[in-house]
């Protein structure tokens, strides 16, 4: 074994940029959850949020987590897959429910349950 770690989430995703960093994509729906002070979001919103986590490659620090979702009491935020770009830009999808943040959409209104989210963030490390 050469690392391990626990995660206080339900992961679903993981990628591995060039530097060997590890990206991790998660629900969560208890508070809590460690962020960095650049997230995008900081805390728990709605019933559950999805969660992006940069992991150093020997899995000792975090360089970067935030939490996104939207204010709904709804337990369906939440993030089940994880790419990072040639750039280091990150991309994620999951599940969402009403209320879920958005910038520049294509769709700006939530249609029901089966809209997917789709999130591309800079993690600035």
């Amino acid at each position: 074994m050469i690392a391990s770690t626990y995660i206080h989430a339900a992961g679903e995703g993981i990628d591995v940029d060039a530097r060997g960093n590890i990206y991790m994509t998660a629900g969560l729906n208890s508070p809590g959850f460690p962020t960095t002070p650049d997230a995008v979001q900081s805390m728990l919103i709605g019933g559950s949020d999805g969660t992006i986590m940069k992991l150093s490659p020997d899995l000792s620090t975090i360089l970067y987590a935030t939490l996104l979702g939207g204010n709904s009491s709804n337990e369906n935020d939440g993030f089940r897959g994880v790419a990072v770009t040639p750039d280091g830009a990150v991309v994620a999808t999951g599940t969402a429910a009403p209320g879920w943040p958005l910038h520049n959409a294509y769709q700006d209104v939530f249609g029901g349950n089966g809209d997917v989210p789709v999130v591309r963030i800079k993690t600035g490390r």
